[in-house]
């Protein structure tokens, strides 16, 4: 018999027990003095006063991300200026660096014609070498005497 007393309390305490626990951990959780009574007003008043202040941070936020879409769309019109300004420049250098090299071709032709009519005038040929070696060490005036230098068609002027 006592077997079977031990078998019929074994379900009332797997009952009793849990429940026992749940009204001490309602209590402790709960409490029995906390059922103060809420000042509705005191909660309304801190409620609109965080209310307002999420609305003027709001406002701050507004006008600071308009401001900087502002300065985003000029400093994008600017970067455009710039890449503009940058590809005129380059085409402008390109079309320099064009004019220099066809000059420099024209040049270049012209002493070739110079030496080829140096080489039946060993005077003249004597003066080219003087005035090329001044070239090259930098003593020279950078102005060769007149009746040297070729004008229109190659020939010299002061040496017929």
């Amino acid at each position: 018999m006592a077997e079977e007393k031990k078998r019929s309390i074994v379900p009332i305490i797997a009952v009793v027990v849990p429940a026992l626990a749940g009204l001490v951990l309602g209590y402790y959780i709960w409490g029995a003095g906390r059922h103060a009574q809420v000042d509705y007003k005191q909660v309304l008043q801190e409620t609109a006063n965080y209310i307002s202040s999420l609305e003027q941070k709001n406002k701050s936020l507004t006008s600071e991300v308009g401001t900087l879409q502002s300065e985003v769309s000029t400093l994008k019109q600017q970067s455009q200026q710039a890449s503009s300004s940058k590809s005129n420049t380059i085409t402008s250098l390109s079309a320099r660096v064009q004019s220099l090299e066809a000059e420099n071709q024209k040049l270049k032709t012209a002493i070739q014609r110079i030496e080829a009519y140096a080489q039946n005038d060993p005077v003249l040929r004597e003066r080219i070498q003087s005035i090329l070696q001044q070239g090259s060490t930098g003593t020279g005036t950078g102005n060769p005497a007149q009746g040297a230098v070729p004008q229109g068609d190659g020939t010299a002027q002061g040496t017929r």
